[in-house]
């Protein structure tokens, strides 16, 4: 299926969560992507959710992309107009990072796979050429793994954000023709939003290059597998804390990447720290987009989280960053080892409180050799970022440099 006109189109499917910024970037960071490596398409957009702030973030650069909102059919409501529209002039339909396309954590694979698997199906069916961009995938729980076998097969591309969902892929017998690593779209992320970063920061008493920052995952309040190692996870984190402030001096500040981590911070994470170490805690206490996030976490010594995307950004501008986790918060964070950085991955469950701190004041002490460390590994992303997306342009054969776009 051609694009009409002398462009040609990339259909993006995004925005999966609103509550969520690392899901968030996804949007901004992949145009981004493709201004870079694709800049003669034209991409329209078609967000699972959207906000109209999430709008205004986008069209802050690219004030003219299209989107469409709608369905392929629920129920009694028909295909929308709209989007049947965007399928009739895609030259490749896209689908951007995330875990959307497996799921295991309890929940029925066919009733959580299916429906995010509609999409590419309609796109098979068209004969528009599509692909995946740096997805985790957790599992296919039955029948779910018949469907996607050959759907993924017949795929011009899948690539993993971490190599250990490409692992689970190889074994399960995928044939697509390109199916490998890449990182996740999110290293691309850059929208910032200084007006409202640098009066948050003064506010707090944080000064560039001089605070850490860290956050707890949501799911210790309620995910299996998850919640029976709440206190344990807890303690490690209050312990790092603890240690960093005593042993630097320099406060802390607890922030959200998802909006259930405010309370997760308030009410959990901070009352039982000793008073000398709750004085140089700082809370963010009001959720935020990924701009204004961004500009506040570039300006950090370090981080210590268990959320990936938000370091991500940061490592992106050279800020050290340590990822404490377990497996249930996704195979994504196998990327810390892909790209390098597996000194700075740690198992909760399997690794010592003080090894981690150790490691953090390390990073603190040696900075400049932390930060080559950040250089070097986002040298490898740019580097397979490249490699990646020249597989995404040979996808489609209306894709070339003939026509240069000024979305």
């Amino acid at each position: 299926m051609a694009a009409s006109g002398d462009r040609p189109v990339i259909l993006l499917r995004t925005g999966w969560q609103l509550i969520n910024i690392g899901d968030v970037c996804f949007t901004p960071a992949m145009l981004g992507m493709l201004d870079k490596y694709l800049p003669e398409a034209e991409v329209i957009v078609w967000p699972a959710q959207w906000s109209d702030d999430v709008e205004r973030m986008v069209r802050r650069r690219w004030p003219d992309v299209q989107v469409v909102r709608g369905h392929l059919g629920r129920g009694d409501s028909p295909l929308s107009p709209e989007v049947a529209e965007a399928y009739g002039r895609a030259s490749l339909y896209l689908y951007n990072s995330g875990p959307i396309l497996s799921h295991k954590n309890g929940e029925p694979g066919w009733n959580r796979t299916i429906g995010p698997a509609l999409p590419l199906i309609y796109a098979r069916d068209r004969g528009v050429p599509y692909g995946c961009y740096a997805e985790s995938f957790e599992g296919f729980e039955p029948p779910a793994d018949i469907v996607f076998r050959e759907l993924l097969s017949s795929a011009a591309f899948v690539y993993c954000r971490d190599t250990r969902s490409l692992q689970h892929l190889k074994g399960i017998g995928l044939r697509t023709p390109a199916l490998d690593f890449a990182p996740d779209v999110a290293f691309g992320f850059d929208l910032t939003d200084d007006d409202r970063a640098l009066p948050f920061l003064r506010e707090a008493g944080l000064e560039d290059g001089q605070f850490l920052t860290a956050i707890v995952h949501y799911s210790v309040t309620h995910r299996p597998g998850v919640v029976e190692h709440a206190e344990t996870m807890l303690d490690a984190m209050r312990h790092v804390i603890t240690r960093w402030v005593r042993e630097t001096g320099l406060p802390v500040l607890l922030c959200p990447e998802d909006e259930r981590e405010i309370e997760v911070h308030r009410e959990l994470l901070v009352p039982p720290l000793p008073d000398d170490v709750k004085k140089l805690v700082r809370q963010r206490e009001t959720f935020w987009l990924p701009d204004e996030a961004l500009s506040v976490v570039k300006r950090s010594r370090a981080m210590f989280s268990m959320e990936p995307h938000t370091m991500i950004w940061a490592l992106a501008h050279g800020v050290p960053c340590l990822h404490p986790m377990v497996w249930e918060f996704g195979r994504k964070a196998e990327m810390w080892r892909d790209i390098g950085l597996g000194e700075w991955l740690f198992h909760f469950l399997e690794s010592d409180p003080e090894t981690m701190a150790d490691r953090l004041l390390a990073v603190h002490r040696e900075h400049d050799a932390a930060r080559a460390k950040v250089a070097e590994a986002m040298a490898f992303v740019r580097a397979r970022m490249d490699q990646a997306f020249a597989v995404v342009r040979s996808a489609a054969p209306a894709l070339s440099c003939r026509h240069p776009a000024h979305r």
